[in-house]
């Protein structure tokens, strides 16, 4: 990693210079070697280190404002080291903490983007004005943006920035951060008409926001990647309703259209089973006492096809089904946490996982009927699950990208 390091700043002697600046500072209040993923949610995805941060800060050097001999640190932690350090060379004013995970994004664009907010906002700039926002933000949505969590994702917190200043809480946000809009997604404009639409219909249940939008994602823009149309514009040749909108929709409606969707795809049969390799993440089995003094088996276990999705789909009253052209890709793999008392036959299934396999993070986690872990209230056995679910991801070191806790009112 070092060398690595040093090749990319070899023929830049001022980057170089600073490079070895930082290593030299830094190093006297942290360990250089430690290559554990620091941004939990980005997992071991590459740039995720702290000498990948203190190499990305190198090349900023010509915007430095400040030495680095002369900043003291005020915790041992990698990202707080990182976001102090990056804080006391390169901005003026306030930035909100979950910015850090920027600097450990690695070389990828929307990393890079991440870091012209960072630099943007830390010197005075609008939040509204940054270049490459992904997407429209008014100015009540931008104050929220820069008072979100320090634990949400950078586009989960656009999101809670859009969604508090539409009047939404903060329990929505955490769902919609949680589902398939913790990312930037084609036609943002509809994503935020949907946004419009939760915060109109408050009744809703939390758990409903998950599958709606993977149903209104499947419908504009089905399973298969676009190819290019006119212009290089993509066109997603095998959606449903291309053209779809929120537009008089109601909430009851749309809910029968879900529930339609996913009674489909549980009873599909007449596509021939589809298979795929195993991710290579390790399944979890243990014994364990529950509080009544019954024991308990509990796995985690992969779903390798897509009869296997469907049955889990049935049982659990969701749509996972849906997930099987990812799963085949290889991009995501789908897991059951499962449990029977010894002496029975028959495990039965309490949460369903998803794994980004790229950043080797858990990045949702649904029960019956797509209830969440965070939902659950007393020893129940959905939150026994979120527990067996903490430990399998601890020992396959995995990032949990979603809330697998209890939820509670922000503030």
């Amino acid at each position: 990693k070092m060398r690595a390091a040093y090749a990319t700043v070899k023929d830049d002697g001022n980057a170089g210079a600073a490079w070895q600046r930082l290593v030299n500072h830094a190093g006297a209040f942290a360990d250089l070697r430690a290559l554990e993923p620091v941004v939990a949610y980005l997992g071991p995805q590459p740039g995720n280190t702290l000498l990948d941060a203190l190499l990305l800060l190198a090349l900023h050097h010509e915007h430095w404002r400040s030495d680095p001999e002369t900043w003291q640190p005020r915790s041992a932690s990698a990202r707080q080291l990182v976001g102090g350090l990056v804080r006391h060379l390169l901005t003026r004013y306030a930035v909100p903490g979950f910015l850090d995970a920027a600097w450990f994004e690695g070389f990828a664009p929307a990393g890079a983007a991440h870091r012209k907010w960072f630099v943007e906002i830390g010197m005075g700039g609008s939040v509204r004005r940054v270049s490459g926002l992904p997407l429209r933000l008014t100015e009540k949505a931008a104050h929220h943006f820069l008072q979100a969590p320090s634990e949400f994702s950078i586009v989960g917190a656009l999101r809670w920035g859009q969604i508090l200043a539409l009047g939404g809480d903060s329990f929505l946000a955490q769902a919609v951060a949680d589902s398939r809009m913790g990312a930037i997604l084609p036609d943002e404009p509809f994503w935020h008409s949907l946004l419009h639409f939760f915060v109109n219909n408050p009744q809703m249940n939390i758990a409903s926001v998950g599958p709606i939008v993977d149903f209104l994602f499947a419908q504009k823009f089905g399973d298969s990647p676009p190819v290019p149309g006119p212009d290089d514009e993509p066109i997603y040749e095998d959606a449903p309703e291309p053209g779809l909108t929120m537009k008089g929709r109601t909430l009851p409606a749309l809910l029968k259209r879900v529930e339609e969707w996913r009674d489909a795809l549980a009873r599909e049969s007449k596509r021939p089973r589809t298979s795929w390799a195993a991710s290579g993440i390790g399944g979890l089995s243990l014994q364990k006492r529950d509080l009544h003094g019954h024991e308990l088996v509990w796995t985690v276990r992969e779903l390798l096809d897509s009869k296997a999705l469907q049955a889990e789909g049935r049982e659990m009253r969701h749509c996972v089904f849906s997930y099987g052209p990812q799963c085949a890709a290889g991009s995501i793999s789908i897991w059951s946490v499962r449990v029977r008392q010894v002496g029975e036959l028959r495990a039965r299934s309490i949460l369903t996982v998803e794994v980004n396999q790229a950043r080797r993070a858990i990045v949702q986690a649904r029960g019956k009927a797509n209830a969440t872990v965070a939902s659950a209230r007393g020893p129940s056995r959905l939150n026994a699950a979120g527990a067996i679910l903490r430990q399998w991801a601890r020992e396959q070191r995995l990032s949990v990208a979603c809330n697998v806790y209890e939820m509670v009112e922000n503030g």
